[in-house]
């Protein structure tokens, strides 16, 4: 698929590069925080309303700096929200520390999250990779990787809002989930308003370039399209991506299309190798060799990139209704 060459017919590609390749993305509006300690999942901190929120809590080796982030930006006030995007070890493997930290905290995710953290075989799963990628970041000797307070007290449904109170100005802030499957089953979007700022989902992809996405739909290529659909009508003036961070304002309207222009490569990548007939470890090492970079090396553990592309992998045999040995 040429991607340059569909962004070109459609909007002004070399003012999309120039913004992307000059674009601060650490540029956050005011009263919101990157709070970010450590190679991985992003964690922001919004401290503009009554209300304070903590947007994710990034990965378990890291979990005491992101506390010592977050109490230095409050200066004694109370932490009221944690939201999270998902229930990955990269976004979630934090929050015992948050929870020790801030005993009054309420955290908030989707109903299906919520089911997640009871399920044994995946809390496991979280403390397998936690503990790669301690080994890979952390330091040697040290176990940060706690089960003990993985859990959702709150469900939101879709278009559920939190009211955060009132700015110094007299703005009544608010908080909107947007139900975004195809990353996962619970994948989250957020919109805080009236800032217009979304943290879009994993289902909607990570910018790796002005025209590139890291692309990682595990569950559903059709619930990702439409959440890519769902969150464009939600016309944010700003997007925080997961991984990335602030993306341009000029290219907020592509972010959507270049997203969903890469899924598509994606899925027609491995299409293309089911009907040479290659069965499933052969295209898992395609994909492996097209897909595992450098770039990710320094950011995720080869064995939670491969568990993700065995799910991708599966997952498009199952939308083209193809069987393979």
């Amino acid at each position: 698929m040429d991607i340059d060459g569909l962004i070109q017919n459609k909007y002004d590609s070399e003012k999309l590069e120039k913004a992307f390749l000059n674009n601060d993305r650490m540029a956050l509006p005011e009263g919101f925080f990157r709070v970010t300690a450590g190679v991985g999942g992003e964690s922001y901190l919004i401290t503009r309303y009554e209300k304070t929120v903590l947007y994710d809590t990034g990965m378990a080796y890291c979990g005491d700096r992101l506390t010592e982030n977050i109490q230095k930006i409050l200066g004694g006030r109370t932490l009221d929200y944690a939201v999270l995007s998902h229930t990955h070890y990269d976004h979630v493997g934090a929050l015992p520390f948050v929870r020790k930290a801030f005993p009054e905290v309420t955290v908030c995710g989707s109903a299906y999250g919520q089911y997640v953290f009871t399920r044994p075989g995946a809390i496991k799963m979280m403390m397998k990779l936690s503990r790669k990628a301690e080994i890979m970041f952390g330091e040697e000797g040290q176990d940060k990787c706690f089960s003990e307070g993985l859990s959702i007290d709150r469900a939101l449904a879709d278009g559920e809002e939190l009211d955060l109170g009132t700015d110094a100005g007299g703005r009544r802030g608010r908080l909107k989930a947007a139900e975004c499957k195809g990353h996962t089953d619970c994948s989250m979007a957020y919109m805080i308003e009236p800032d217009s700022v979304m943290f879009a989902s994993e289902s909607t992809g990570v910018p790796v370039g002005w025209d590139g996405n890291e692309i990682a739909i595990l569950k559903g290529y059709d619930e990702s399209m439409k959440s890519a659909e769902k969150c464009r009508k939600l016309h944010p003036e700003h997007i925080i991506a997961p991984h990335y961070g602030m993306i341009p304002d000029v290219y907020r309207d592509a972010y959507w299309d270049i997203y969903c222009w890469n899924a598509e490569d994606q899925k027609e990548f491995v299409s293309g190798l089911l009907e040479r007939g290659m069965g499933y470890d052969e295209i898992m090492k395609e994909f492996e060799n097209r897909y595992w970079s450098d770039r990710r090396m320094k950011s995720q553990p080869k064995d939670a990139f491969l568990e993700n592309a065995k799910n991708i992998v599966k997952m498009y045999i199952m939308s083209l209704s193809k069987v393979v040995k």
